[in-house]
Parts: structure tokens; sequence; C-alpha cells
């Protein structure tokens, strides 16, 4: 890049998200130091070969999930004109109803005036579809077993067929 070396896009990066991970993939030596200055996650020369692209983008996948594991997100709503905002690893799944969304935690249990369509985008990874009216949190899974999953709490759910792949997909990561 002639305009603007990947450092000073780095910085730039680094200003907007603090949080974001940066791998530099380059011919250039020089500038690893600097590299890893700005904070990034990794420095790969080229020719890249396998296992140093394997044990950067290793290294990337576990401080992004340990990052994950220590901020919890939030989902934010308004039950009765209240605003309400629930951690989403506190959450054990969400239950369509009419035109209604009821999220059970271990404590309580919100209804509010939303679609599954709504939240989804809204959610976090470890919250898996599992049927049309059905979002899991993976975290509290205690056994699959055929096209059912149980969760820690005793709650019992079918796993459509539309989704039972990608379940056992992600249970095989």
């Amino acid at each position: 890049m002639p305009e603007i070396d990947g450092i000073t896009i780095g910085k730039k990066l680094k200003s907007l998200n603090q949080n974001i991970e940066i791998v530099f993939l380059t011919f250039n030596k020089s500038y690893a130091l600097d590299a890893f200055r700005i904070g990034a996650a990794g420095y790969v020369i080229k020719p890249i070969l396998y296992y140093d692209f394997k044990y950067v983008f290793r290294r990337v996948i576990t401080i992004v999930q340990a990052y994950k594991e220590n901020h919890n997100t939030a989902l934010t709503f308004n039950v009765h004109r209240d605003k309400k905002r629930i951690c989403q690893n506190n959450i054990l799944y969400i239950e369509k109803y009419k035109n209604k969304c009821n999220i059970k935690t271990s404590e309580h249990e919100f209804s509010i005036y939303t679609s599954i369509k709504n939240l989804l985008p809204k959610l976090d990874d470890f919250m898996w579809q599992i049927n049309q009216g059905t979002i899991i949190n993976s975290k509290y899974i205690d056994k699959v077993h055929k096209n059912e999953v149980t969760l820690k709490y005793g709650k019992c759910v079918t796993i459509s067929r539309k989704y039972l792949k990608v379940v056992k997909e992600k249970l095989r990561v």
C-alpha cells in the first residue's frame, strides 16, 4: 500500500476499537516491533507457513473467546415502561408465544413484544435458534439426544429438522 502503511492503519483501527485483534501478513520484517507496540495479535512473514498461520489464528481465537467470556453482552428491552438489561449469559432460553417472546433466566421470566427474527441479530454466538420459536443458551445444554435438547434446569426442547444439522455441527466444534 503506497499511500498508507499497515502500522498507520492498525493505529487508526485500534483508536476506533481497542478490542480489535490485528494480524499483520507481510514480506517486511522491519515493522514487527511497531506492530506489537500498537497491540497486534500477530505478525506473520510471507511466504506464510501453515503452522505459523495456524498458531497466530488460534491465538486470536483464544483472545477473542476470553474477551467474550469476560465482557458479557446484555440484551436491553422495555417491560411496562421500564428499561430492563439482562446479561445474555443469564438467559436460559427464549420462546415465542403469539406476538411476544418470553425470556427465561434462572430467576425471572420477561415477556416482550418482539419476534425471534428481531432478537437474533442482537444475540451472541452462544445463543442458538433450535426451532422456529425457540432460542437456547448453548452454555446450559445438559444433553442432546436425537432431535431433543435438555437444558441444565430440566427444560426439554425439540430441535426442528431445519436446525438439527447446524446444532450438531456447533456441538462438534
